[in-house]
């Protein structure tokens, strides 16, 4: 069952299609697949080296401000980039993290 959400995601599609034409060939698959490596491994790289414009981003903007913000940019560039690598399956350990 299409949700409408489904047909704001398509519009928005179509839109970029005319702006920057085979946006829907972009995926890291295909990307994996034409370097002759696995999607994995390749977003294990991207996560590697996403950690650099963050640590700039953290140093300039973060270095010396209230820890309670430091705490909060950790924790969530942390869960993005395990979301990222592993999927939903990385969520679990906010659940089963407390015994």
């Amino acid at each position: 069952m299409a949700s409408t959400a489904d047909g704001d995601m398509g519009e928005t599609l179509e839109q970029m299609r005319g702006l920057w034409p085979g946006v829907e060939d972009l995926s890291l698959n295909k990307l994996a697949t034409s370097l002759g490596a696995s999607e994995q491994a390749l977003r294990l790289i991207f996560s590697i080296f996403l950690g650099y414009p963050l640590a700039l981003f953290y140093r300039h903007y973060l270095f010396y401000k209230d820890s309670y913000l430091i705490h909060l940019f950790h924790t969530f560039t942390g869960l993005s980039i395990a979301y990222f690598n592993f999927g939903l399956p990385s969520c679990r350990i906010l659940l089963h993290s407390h015994r």
